[in-house]
């Protein structure tokens, strides 16, 4: 249960104020050669008649389940692109906003919204821009990671995110702590356990790195990391000779730990607390002070078993 007073509202209501428009430049620089677009996102299936000429090339990472994420993957391209062609007729257009439980903000449109990929950020503009070459940024910001720097004091935390700086950094200087996190990982990889490196540098991309992270900090468990990743190499590792995934993520997963060691921590006292609240059958106040009040409600579970047959 959330509760928000005036001021959120207010601040909710100027960011649905905001004008935005197309990148015309931007859109017409792709739609004029689509096929070298695609490559530069790392798609390769248009280069190909179908699937079976595609499944033919002598690569563990050319096969049926890679094809489909890619068709998958172009057919949202396509829609953004005719999205962002009608919405390029409009001078400005608006956006609506809203929040979730925890007060969380999300913008209405699919896949064309200000929170949307690169792609979608490279053709919107803010409606009074005239700069048409947009600079475009990683997501480094890892807010997850900077909430828990703020709740434990870790001011190294604080810094790898980017929320603090040093006095003598400048302050257009950002780390990215993703792939910072992955080159300590092959490196790390490459002095401890030479195995099958050679997959394992080509496997581990910054976005498949970041995604392991977040599921850490999420406590997804490892077979949930297990089951995202195998849909990105195809569901079946006899497709990537010698390379376990499981074994892998087991020394994705330790590695990480190792390095975030504060958060463990704070997960024993989250742990401790819902353990209470359950306990009590009570809420826990997660901000008391403030404009927003939030609370988390926890509730037993038990499972019954039903004879449909004597009812």
């Amino acid at each position: 249960m959330t509760k928000v007073n005036s001021s959120v509202l207010s601040n909710l209501n100027y960011l649905q104020q905001i004008p935005y428009k197309i990148n015309k430049v931007k859109l017409k620089e792709i739609l004029f050669d689509f096929g070298k677009y695609l490559e530069s996102v790392g798609i390769k299936i248009h280069l190909y008649e179908d699937m079976f000429e595609f499944d033919l090339v002598d690569d563990k990472f050319y096969n049926y389940t890679a094809y489909g994420l890619q068709f998958k993957e172009v057919k949202k391209i396509i829609e953004t692109l005719e999205q962002a062609i009608f919405l390029s007729n409009f001078p400005n257009i608006y956006f609506t906003v809203y929040l979730d439980f925890r007060t969380r903000l999300y913008y209405h449109g699919w896949p064309l919204n200000p929170q949307g990929n690169e792609l979608v950020r490279s053709l919107l503009l803010f409606g009074n821009q005239r700069k048409k070459n947009v600079v475009k940024e990683l997501d480094v910001s890892a807010s997850g990671l900077q909430i828990i720097g703020g709740l434990l004091f870790n001011v190294d935390y604080l810094k790898q995110t980017n929320l603090i700086k040093d006095k003598n950094v400048s302050v257009q200087e950002k780390n990215d702590i993703y792939s910072i996190v992955l080159s300590r990982y092959i490196k790390h990889r490459e002095t401890n356990n030479n195995e099958n490196i050679k997959i394992v540098k080509k496997f581990f991309t910054r976005k498949i790195f970041k995604s392991i992270i977040m599921c850490y900090f999420y406590n997804e468990s490892h077979f949930g990391v297990v089951k995202k990743l195998e849909k990105i190499i195809g569901g079946d590792n006899y497709m990537y000779v010698g390379f376990n995934l499981h074994s892998e993520v087991k020394l994705v997963r330790h590695f990480i730990k190792e390095q975030f060691l504060d958060f463990e921590f704070l997960k024993q006292i989250v742990s401790k607390v819902t353990a209470s609240a359950l306990d009590k059958n009570t809420a826990i106040n997660l901000m008391k002070t403030g404009p927003v009040e939030t609370f988390q409600f926890y509730a037993k579970q038990e499972s019954v078993r039903i004879n449909y047959y004597n009812h």
